[in-house]
């Protein structure tokens, strides 16, 4: 076409018209503009906006936003007479190619932005590692402050090792591509992450990377929440186990130490025969111990909770700790004023911090400083999105923490396993953190390890507050002067019932027994008699201990009753945990130990 430097239309052909749906005929005097810009916008802006086309260099290729097409390109001419432009020739240029090269610049932006701005990262490299394009995502990943930096690293180096590196890049040229390919690498601040990527990458005909591309997201903290579930499965099935042979090994304990007891009387006045029984006695009480941390590892032991501050237990134990650690460590007390009380088994938690103080002790053979602090903590919903832990509230938190040699990660991910230590054989049994794991979980709290090699160890132990208001019903006694009571004996153990049996008759006491709490409500239904006190295992087949005294109690209301067990799930005990105050043995237990327990039940009130 042909326009006055106004842009009036002096010439069209059919191509034109074809493309703008002017007709040539009647195309006189319609103006160019017009078709470039909105009529609303004619002919202040319109002017202005297509004045850059009429001064453009001759045969300049430019884009140009029709009304009525998307953007299309044309070449522009201009005539001009005595310096002046006479009109203007525009060849409109609109191909089948120019559209595809319009696809394809669009589909290029598109991809641009979506490489941009994607929240994956996504990258381009050589195949010697050399990055040639990432987008933001990459870099934030690894820790980079800008694409720019991120561009200066190597592939490669971004793996945890060389050798990771060339196996990923080995195992890429062999497949052609990699599918949720997950590995460990490593940020530009040296911290470790696990990503997830799929990476393809192009081969020359020589089967050599040609070029690298793929995206990748980090999957740091559902590898480590996954782990952390794995870690607990298996904590738990070993607690299980350790659990049950423990429980069942107690009833064997208890056999040994009340028979050999029983026996020392008779040796009195043989010398080898009572060193022979006491070292039977030593031995199962050494046993004895180590169930008992099986049973503390396993929260399965039986806690004994009261109304506990933290503080006073701490100041009780210094001069016992401070013996313990030595006198080339210093022992460091910040205690928190007005710390909240706590509803912990005051013995257990004495015994985690003992554990705790001994371990770090170990860590310090050349001496060094111990702080043991204390402080209120309130924890928060958002603190636990991705922890395992106690639910938000109000905790109270004991941290020991000491300057030693510190620990791996590989020690610190199997710290809290029975039998796993990095002590000389014979040094350790490998239970003392176990235990403390053990104590603080079936306490309600958690326990975290914050460790690394030449840098100390720090145990924060989270314990959750006693809020006022909790009132512990005292134990039911049955009362009475009398020196001697009728006594129902309920145990499964044939061993550990006659030997009970045994105990008490030769104390002068009237012994029922019965294996079963069926056959126990049996032998009271055909007996008559009244009853002053039940002894009784806590986990039986069929009836449970706390099921028996319930169906006694309809007869005898005010009946007591003694506990007894190595761990147990019953009513009585939530968790190992004493829902109320009742008269408990934990097992094994020695024959003075279950005499004291009969006095203390059954005198008088």
């Amino acid at each position: 076409m042909i326009t006055d430097p106004d842009g009036s239309i002096r010439l069209a052909n059919r191509a034109f018209a074809g493309l703008t749906g002017i007709d040539p005929a009647g195309s006189s005097g319609a103006r160019w503009l017009q078709l470039l810009v909105p009529e609303e916008d004619w002919p202040q802006t319109g002017t202005a906006k297509a004045r850059p086309l009429f001064e453009a260099e001759q045969g300049r290729l430019v884009w140009i936003k029709h009304r009525h097409l998307p953007a299309f390109p044309v070449r522009m001419f201009t005539a001009s007479l005595n310096g002046q432009v006479g009109c203007v020739t525009v060849l409109v240029n609109w191909t089948r190619q120019h559209k595809k090269m319009e696809d394809q610049s669009r589909q290029e932006r598109l991809y641009r932005r979506f490489f941009d701005e994607d929240v994956t990262g996504h990258y381009v490299s050589a195949p010697d590692g050399r990055l040639l394009e990432c987008n933001l995502a990459f870099a934030r990943i690894f820790g980079f402050d800008s694409v720019e930096s991120a561009l200066k690293s190597n592939l490669r180096q971004l793996h945890v090792t060389g050798e990771s590196g060339d196996q990923f890049f080995d195992l890429l040229r062999r497949n052609g591509r990699l599918i949720h390919h997950e590995s460990p690498m490593r940020r530009v601040d040296g911290r470790q992450i696990h990503v997830i990527q799929n990476v393809t990458g192009s081969l020359a005909d020589s089967g050599e990377l040609k070029e690298i591309s793929g995206y990748l997201f980090d999957n740091t903290e559902r590898h480590e929440v996954e782990a952390r579930v794995r870690q607990s499965q298996k904590m738990e099935t070993v607690g299980r186990l350790a659990g049950g042979i423990a429980h069942d090994f107690n009833n064997l304990l208890l056999a040994i130490q009340g028979y050999a007891t029983l026996l020392e009387d008779h040796v009195e006045d043989k010398p080898d025969g009572r060193e022979a029984v006491q070292q039977i006695l030593k031995a199962a009480d050494r046993a004895a111990t180590l169930t008992r941390q099986l049973l503390a590892f396993s929260r399965r032991q039986v806690l004994q909770p009261t109304e506990l501050n933290l503080n006073e237990s701490i100041q009780s134990l210094s001069p016992l700790l401070q013996r313990l650690l030595g006198e080339n460590i210093d022992l460091v007390a910040q205690l928190e004023a007005n710390l909240w009380p706590v509803h912990a088994d005051g013995g257990r938690i004495e015994e985690a911090l003992v554990n705790l103080c001994s371990n770090a002790r170990d860590a310090m053979p050349r001496g060094g400083r111990l702080n043991l602090s204390t402080r209120n903590t309130r924890l928060q919903d958002t603190w636990f999105s991705f922890h395992d832990g106690p639910p938000p509230g109000d905790y109270v938190e004991l941290t020991v923490q000491d300057n030693g040699v510190g620990m791996s990660d590989e020690v610190k991910a199997h710290l809290f396993e029975p039998f796993y230590t990095t002590k000389a054989q014979g040094k350790g049994t490998g239970l003392g953190l176990p235990t403390v794991y053990g104590i603080v979980k079936q306490s309600g709290g958690e326990i975290q390890v914050y460790s690394s090699e030449g840098e100390g160890t720090t145990f924060k132990i989270l314990l959750p507050r006693l809020h006022a208001g909790r009132e512990v019903p005292p134990p039911e006694t049955n009362g009475g002067g009398k020196d001697s009571w009728r006594i129902l004996v309920v145990e499964d153990e044939p061993a550990v019932r006659l030997l009970v049996k045994k105990i008490l008759e030769r104390k002068g006491h009237r012994v029922i027994e019965a294996s079963s709490g069926s056959e126990a409500l049996s032998q009271m239904e055909q007996e008559g008699a009244d009853l002053d006190l039940v002894l009784t295992d806590l986990v039986m087949p069929g009836l449970s201990g706390r099921e028996l005294w319930e169906h006694l109690r309809v007869r005898w209301p005010n009946l007591p009753v003694i506990y007894m067990s190595g761990y147990t799930e019953d009513a009585v005990v939530k968790h190992g945990v004493l829902k109320e105050k009742v008269s408990f043995l934990q097992k094994p237990f020695k024959p003075d130990a279950l005499l004291e327990k009969l006095q203390e039940v059954m005198q008088p009130v």
